[in-house]
């Protein structure tokens, strides 16, 4: 009887210790409360890192993407989790599909979005986190839009990149060397692989953040 009403009473705190495990509770709203830089910005030509702050700066000059601060943020920038796997973003009106694998939630969108082959070749290979690519002959390519976080669904790192890619090639024999700038800002993290698929030619800037959003 003894060994028996220990069991019991071991059952009960098993109980009562899982009944104080929190789980999330739906709807659930995020707020964007700061940013928080990764590193600094890093530039790569020819597939190897330039290290010198003062030809890094002379490169990012002008682009006013670039410059990230860890900051305090005061904005209207919600994620709004309607359940364990769905989710608004910011102003975006179609909700996003929630994986969610343990510390990491990835973000699909519903809705894919369509974009140049040049696009396909040169940018969409940037981000770690990629949809399949599918091909159209009338509108080009198209893929589902896919962000990364960290955390949980009360607060959430959410990883983010700019980029600038400058790429010097032959545009023609008549009109010699072509410089194509490319620049922006994605809701991903920057694939490294990517600095491997860089052109002699080629040198990209990228610097890394997170958008934090928190419960108020």
């Amino acid at each position: 009887m003894r060994y028996i009403g220990s069991l019991v009473l071991t059952v009960f705190l098993l109980s009562c210790k899982k009944e104080d495990i929190k789980e999330p509770q739906f709807p659930s709203e995020l707020s964007l409360t700061s940013i928080k830089k990764k590193q600094g910005i890093r530039l790569f030509t020819n597939k190897r890192e330039i290290m010198d702050p003062q030809t890094i700066n002379n490169f990012v000059k002008g682009s006013v993407q670039f410059g990230v601060r860890d900051s305090l943020v005061t904005g209207n920038e919600k994620i709004t989790f309607k359940s364990i796997d769905s989710a608004f973003v910011g102003s975006i009106s179609s909700p996003y599909t929630i994986e969610n694998r343990g510390d990491t939630l990835r973000f699909i969108s519903t809705l894919e979005g369509w974009f140049s082959e040049e696009v396909a070749r040169l940018l969409y290979p940037m981000s770690r986190y990629r949809g399949m690519l599918v091909y159209s002959p009338f509108f080009g390519y198209m893929a589902k839009n896919i962000m990364v976080g960290y955390g949980n669904y009360s607060r959430l790192k959410l990883s983010a990149y700019n980029y600038r890619l400058v790429r010097t090639g032959s545009y023609s024999h008549m009109d010699g060397l072509r410089r194509s700038v490319y620049s922006g800002n994605t809701f991903n993290e920057f694939d490294k692989s990517y600095i491997n698929s860089l052109l002699d030619t080629d040198t990209l800037a990228i610097e890394e953040y997170s958008y934090i959003f928190e419960k108020r």
